[in-house]
């Protein structure tokens, strides 16, 4: 225990002061691109109340955002393994802030719609290249320790975005959870064009390979080369697996978005929580985000980062916490909200085995950005789903219809993760240990 201690504290003893300042970049990049995409969903029960509009309506804007943002993952995912991070990361920022203002000064719905719509694509040119910046920046060992900061920063964003879109809407209006974030936000984009660096200008000295990590080998500026022989792209999803990941992240992002949209429209509609006494609960809910970030890893640590044990494990969980809430979320509104707060821990804690550990564990082939955009894509299609269908669920039926409708995607996603676990016991699953041989 000791010796592990002792290796987690030098993970970063070699750093430099760029390699350090790129990490502050990426986290609090992400931090921002989060106070311009989580403040819908704090201002929902405002916007309802002010405008008159639907939890179908809503939910149907929820959805179209995510049906861009996976649209945008693939095509950003593609274009941030052969461009440098830069452009697409300011770009994205900007974009999105203009959005925000849109929606600020929307005279209806069309523009509302329209904004928040473009914003999904925004927002989807943000991640894969932050993963592949990091991935260039920091050699294989390190790469563990900086999935789980940025883990961190989206846990940070959630705080932020609601605790601040929270006070806003109810200080000064809806409208201003939007036009204030973005204000923010293009002010640090002037900050990015001054200090960040897509890569370093010097090749990363090659590490030793460690079980559970991908191969590391000298990268620069101008030689993002793979270190394996790269794979074409169908022959690289089939490697991986992709089917099986795609219904476990789809379901871990119908679940996990379903609940962070609709909690707080949960959570108001009951009576015991008015919308001026959200900020509290808003705010309590990421710390428990933080508690499933820090549980998962570790369990990573303790499995040696086996992703096929760990998602099987985690699985059990959702779909257990979500048939809770299913069979007893009507009784009364404290149970709901900790089963639901469960499943966002949970679900959290799980997003960065997809999102940065697994595309970490696969660079060897050179596909960083690409793997990270597949994941991201992956879990908004669940996402997308879960915006229209449990507001038109709760809007003709009753929110324990939902909680089925989330009971269910629980449920697919562990069969998926049944089947990894079987793949990743043939040892060829990313952070398996190969197979002995008999």
């Amino acid at each position: 225990m000791k010796q592990a201690n002792t290796q987690r504290r030098q993970l970063f003893s070699g750093c430099s002061f760029l390699q350090m300042r790129m990490l502050a970049l990426c986290w609090f990049a992400y931090i921002f691109a989060y106070l311009l995409r989580m403040n819908l969903s704090v201002a929902i029960p405002v916007i309802k109340q002010s405008e008159g509009y639907s939890n179908t309506q809503i939910g149907l804007l929820t959805s179209l955002f995510f049906l861009t943002y996976t649209i945008g993952q693939l095509l950003s995912g593609l274009l941030g393994d052969h461009l440098r991070s830069k452009p697409l990361l300011v770009t994205g920022l900007l974009l999105s802030a203009c959005c925000n203002l849109g929606c600020a000064f929307s005279s209806g719905l069309p523009m509302l719609f329209a904004c928040w719509i473009l914003n999904g694509f925004a927002q989807s040119m943000l991640w894969g290249p932050l993963i592949r910046t990091l991935s260039l920046w920091f050699n294989a060992r390190q790469l563990e320790r900086v999935s789980f900061y940025m883990a961190l920063s989206t846990i940070t964003g959630y705080a932020c975005s609601w605790g601040l879109a929270s006070f806003l809407s109810e200080r000064l209006g809806w409208r201003a959870a939007f036009w204030l974030p973005a204000v923010l936000v293009l002010l640090f984009a002037a900050l990015l064009l001054l200090l960040f660096r897509s890569t370093p200008q010097r090749p990363l000295p090659a590490q030793e390979h460690e079980p559970g990590l991908a191969a590391e080998a000298p990268r620069s500026l101008d030689d993002p080369s793979p270190v394996v022989p790269r794979l074409s792209l169908f022959a690289y999803l089939g490697r991986i697996c992709f089917p099986v990941l795609f219904l476990m992240a789809a379901a871990q992002g119908l679940v996990r978005e379903g609940v962070g949209v609709w909690l707080p429209t949960v959570l108001t509609e009951s009576g015991y929580f008015p919308a001026d006494s959200l900020w509290f609960v808003l705010l309590v809910i990421p710390l428990m985000n933080l508690a499933g970030v820090l549980f998962v890893q570790k369990l990573l640590r303790r499995a040696g980062q086996n992703s096929g044990k760990i998602l099987f494990f985690l699985y059990i969980l959702i779909t257990a916490a979500a048939a809770l809430l299913f069979f007893l979320g009507g009784s009364n509104v404290i149970l709901p909200l900790i089963l639901m707060v469960l499943l966002l821990s949970v679900t959290y804690g799980t997003g960065p085995i997809f999102t940065s550990l697994i595309p970490f564990q696969l660079s060897a082939y050179g596909r960083v950005s690409l793997t990270a955009g597949l994941f991201d894509f992956s879990i908004y299609c669940g996402a997308a789903l879960s915006g229209a269908i449990s507001g038109a669920l709760s809007d003709g039926y009753s929110w324990g219809t939902v909680y089925l409708f989330w009971l269910l995607a629980a449920a697919v996603g562990l069969l998926a993760a049944v089947a990894w676990f079987f793949f990743s016991k043939r040892g060829t699953a990313p952070g398996s240990k190969p197979a002995k041989a008999k």
